[in-house]
């Protein structure tokens, strides 16, 4: 990593998270949030129950993981939202961080990486304290990170990562159809 871009990624996560930061503290809520949600299915499995088995859920079995993360840490409804929030801002942070390197992969110039995070920032911050109440910032950062892995030709990790993020919200299947003729262009029709 050159120094350019560690500067970059720096940056990009600073900004991210005083974004997230203003973005939790603006004046009211976010109206509806999925929260309490959230906390009842992480609560359960905090006490070992198993989803899809012991209690039904709407979710997929990806976008799991951050109700079971804020539920070990706390256990009101209030300790459920800060710590959700708090992973919510830290997913923020990671999609930007993961918006620098694959944008590094395609050798965006300075000018054009700052633009790009700068802009997802303010449509995310635009969106106010609704968008740290849901799981879209965590599902997008796996997304983000299954093509940030797949532009640094991670051949084994980039697919895996692909199907977590669709293993935790559908929309990253659309990058399936891409990986594959990205793949058969670059390695031949067996690769894909």
């Amino acid at each position: 990593m050159t120094a350019r871009i560690a500067y970059l990624v720096v940056l990009a996560a600073a900004a991210a998270v005083l974004a997230g930061l203003f973005i939790a503290g603006l004046e009211g809520g976010p109206g509806i949030s999925d929260t309490p949600v959230y906390r009842i299915y992480g609560e359960r499995m905090a006490s070992g129950d198993l989803p899809y088995r012991d209690f039904v859920v709407e979710y997929p079995p990806g976008a799991l993981a951050p109700f079971a993360l804020a539920a070990l840490v706390t256990s009101t409804q209030d300790g459920f939202d800060t710590a959700f929030q708090a992973i919510m801002v830290f997913s923020l942070a990671m999609a930007s961080v993961l918006i620098v390197l694959s944008l590094e992969a395609l050798r965006a110039p300075t000018g054009r990486v700052v633009l790009s995070v700068g802009f997802f920032l303010a449509g995310t911050a635009l969106l106010g304290p609704f968008v740290l109440t849901r799981f879209d910032l965590y599902a997008a950062a796996v997304a983000l990170a299954a093509v940030a892995a797949i532009l640094h030709g991670r051949t084994v990790l980039g697919p895996a990562l692909l199907g977590a993020a669709i293993a935790t919200k559908i929309y990253p299947a659309v990058l399936l159809p891409l990986l594959v003729i990205r793949t058969w262009k670059r390695d031949g029709a067996a690769a894909a």
